[in-house]
């Protein structure tokens, strides 16, 4: 974690109160966070929090979280464009053509 991104996200977000941590690596990253705050204190009356809680979850503890979302390029074009039958239909004016408004079948291959 980039100390600088930590102070700097740290005056503009505020100090969050309430940090709770499940797993070895979250509860790691959890006292490195108490520690930066200790070293550069921010004076809390100075900014208020617009964060409240931040729950942090080792990924030991929750596997099953990164395969719920399409994580492959054809699966986040599929999540944006709905592949259908190995192809999407796209603008005719995203693929350069002249055509605006008409739609052109995009077939997804190497």
């Amino acid at each position: 974690m980039n100390p600088l991104y930590v102070s700097c996200t740290k005056f503009a977000f505020g100090v969050i109160p309430n940090v709770r941590a499940k797993g070895n690596a979250s509860l790691r990253v959890a006292d490195i966070m108490g520690r930066m705050q200790m070293e550069e204190p921010v004076n809390i009356n100075d900014v208020v929090p617009e964060i409240s809680t931040l729950i942090l979850l080792d990924r030991e503890v929750d596997m099953v979280t990164p395969m719920c979302s399409q994580l492959t390029y054809e699966g986040l074009v599929d999540e944006l464009l709905h592949v259908n039958n190995g192809a999407v239909e796209l603008d005719g004016s995203i693929m350069g053509g002249q055509q605006e408004g008409k739609k052109v079948k995009v077939p997804l291959n190497s």
